[in-house]
């Protein structure tokens, strides 16, 4: 499934990754590694490096990164003490969600994902 261009707006993709292994969740830079390579791999154009931080605040402990891009932003929310990531992909460029949804599934072995796809407008 690919989701079109929109001139003046984006589509957001949003999604949940359950069961994920619990060693990747936690890895700071698997987590980089995954910011860094997935908007090529979807055809997106990256102008920062990713930034990748632990954040500490007991059961909600986990890593949370960003990378920006010309046409938006992907970010990535892990807690892996619930086997559980959110994602999102921001873009007002045409990209493919089935890639997104393989390469995060395979690069964090979610048994699930749950995506939204909503299309963010001006009036």
């Amino acid at each position: 499934m690919k989701v079109s261009k929109i001139d003046g707006q984006g589509n957001h993709l949003m999604l949940e990754g359950y069961g994920g292994d619990l060693d990747k969740l936690n890895d700071k830079n698997l987590i980089s590694n995954v910011l860094e390579n997935l908007p090529g791999m979807v055809k997106l154009t990256k102008i920062s490096d990713s930034l990748v931080v632990e954040c500490d605040a007991k059961e909600e402990s986990g890593i949370s990164g960003a990378v920006l891009m010309a046409e938006s932003h992907i970010s990535i929310h892990t807690y892996p003490k619930k086997n559980f990531m959110v994602a999102d992909v921001f873009s007002c460029k045409e990209f493919d969600v089935d890639k997104v949804l393989e390469f995060l599934k395979n690069s964090f072995g979610f048994e699930k994902i749950n995506k939204k796809l909503v299309v963010r407008e001006y009036e």
